[in-house]
């Protein structure tokens, strides 16, 4: 039976141990491959045949030399850090009630729209979710400040004055 450990401290790598205190003792170390390069004068990273650092996700050659990633990869992962902890947090709701709701549409205007592109729409005086909607339609409902009188003056509008 595997066990799944800590991440390494360098490259974040998921690691799986045969016992549990091979995973107890994983805490707080590196995976063998940083292990190594660090023994070996290194700092943890990857380096091709020329000496240029290597991101240690897509393994390409990586300009930042602050960081273990390259500016995709970084840009990438905190994205995704901001989707998967405050995006749903913000608003009482978990990844798996987003990926129930989520149909690949607006549900206003019914644009086809990805994950990222979609805004999770909710009451500003009561913060209760009402949907998952478009960028183009959360700014009309915000312009109209969640008001049913003025969104309904509006429709009268169009109503009265379309050609």
């Amino acid at each position: 039976m595997d066990y799944e450990g800590h991440p390494c401290t360098y490259c974040g790598k998921k690691r799986t141990y045969t016992s549990k205190q091979g995973v107890a003792k994983s805490k707080g170390n590196n995976c063998k491959s940083c292990a190594n390069s660090i023994s070996n004068g290194g700092t943890g990273l990857s380096y091709d045949k020329g000496g240029n650092r290597l991101c240690a996700h897509c393994k390409k050659n990586r300009a930042r030399s602050n960081n273990s990633l390259c500016q995709l990869c970084s840009s990438t992962d905190l994205s995704k850090r901001f989707q998967e902890r405050y995006r749903y947090e913000r608003y009482g709701v978990n990844k798996e009630w987003f990926d129930a709701r989520f149909k690949g549409s607006c549900e206003i205007c019914d644009k086809e729209i990805s994950v990222s592109e979609t805004h999770i729409d909710h009451c500003h005086s009561t913060n209760k979710v009402r949907g998952l909607i478009c960028g183009l339609c959360n700014k009309g409902l915000g312009q109209f400040k969640d008001n049913l009188e003025l969104l309904k003056r509006a429709v009268n509008y169009l109503e009265t004055n379309s050609g």
